[in-house]
């Protein structure tokens, strides 16, 4: 009597075994190899864009502070503030809140620290006191 062909027989096992050995396993360490690499690279370019991302938005921000900051020293130079009176410092410090609209409050503040005009009324009458960044 003949023996009934199973599935798998014992050589065919030994050659499926064979296959899956010689052609999954490089595959996988090769993808392996391939996903190390590439994460490496990712982590590169990511380093490098934050990086200049960085540096352009520093820029920026050094840019606006010193337009800013050249601003405020214009806008301090006006011969009104020096020797005008009070009404006609008080209507310039008005147009300037006007012509500059991102300013909150605008102030002449004296070497003391002490507010002198503000061109918000209610602003100048509450800070009468010294001012100073602590407070």
């Amino acid at each position: 009597m003949e023996k009934p062909a199973t599935v798998l027989s014992g050589i065919d096992r030994k050659l499926l075994f064979y296959f899956l050995v010689v052609s999954i396993v490089p595959l996988i360490l090769g993808g392996m190899f391939v996903a190390n690499i590439a994460n490496s690279h990712s982590r590169e370019n990511t380093r490098a864009h934050i990086s200049d991302l960085a540096r352009d938005l520093g820029r920026k921000i050094s840019y606006y502070v010193n337009m800013n900051y050249q601003n405020v020293r214009l806008l301090a130079t006006a011969e009104v503030l020096k020797s005008g009176t009070q009404k006609a410092q008080q209507r310039y410090l008005e147009r300037v809140k006007d012509a500059y609209p991102y300013y909150q409050v605008i102030s002449l503040i004296d070497p003391d620290g002490k507010v002198i005009r503000s061109e918000e009324r209610r602003v100048g009458k509450e800070c009468r006191s010294r001012w100073s960044p602590e407070q």
